[in-house]
């Protein structure tokens, strides 16, 4: 349409309300993608007069009224915890999830039977080893692997000033005057 998209955060530009919410102890996703949806989400969350506002009758009204209706829905998610949140979408149709913290995300059952943990040897860490994320993209039978941990902090400094055509004479002098 030739028009640049506007940018919402963790919220849609057509779905009103999808985003992000804070609960009591953490954050939540959460979107009502239709009108049933929408109406079964405010009756979980305990106003159901809400869905009868003719401000947020249809997509079309909530999308005009976004902000109208993030600030109603805001009062409603920070009065229970996640877990509560969560016990109560169950079985609603709606898409939802908290949003992990990274330790959150590392215990997850998933993560670890998709095997997204690896860990790596790591002489900087106290038990010289590194947990980190495993490699995504699986192929079949293939386990792809990580072979080597992070960088040290200036390790292939080196390596790669001369990859890049610096003299031997200009990397001493870099070395003088800077932390590399």
């Amino acid at each position: 349409m030739g028009k640049e998209a506007t940018r919402f955060g963790t919220e849609h530009p057509s779905i009103v309300p999808y985003g992000a919410f804070k609960t009591k102890d953490s954050w939540l996703v959460c979107g009502a993608t239709n009108n049933r949806q929408f109406r079964r989400l405010v009756e979980l969350l305990g106003c159901p007069e809400v869905a009868e506002d003719e401000k947020f009758g249809s997509t079309d009204q909530r999308v005009k009224n976004r902000d109208d209706l993030k600030v109603i829905l805001d009062g409603c998610f920070i009065k229970h915890t996640t877990q509560a949140w969560l016990a109560a979408l169950e079985g609603s149709g709606m898409p939802y999830g908290p949003i992990n913290s990274i330790e959150d995300s590392f215990k997850h059952p998933q993560a670890a039977s998709r095997g997204m943990i690896d860990a790596v040897e790591f002489e900087a860490s106290v038990n010289k080893q590194l947990r980190v994320v495993g490699v995504p993209v699986k192929f079949g039978d293939t386990k792809p692997s990580i072979r080597r941990g992070p960088p040290l902090l200036g390790e292939h400094t080196e390596e790669i000033l001369i990859e890049a055509g610096i003299a031997r004479k200009k990397m001493k002098w870099l070395k003088k005057c800077s932390t590399i």
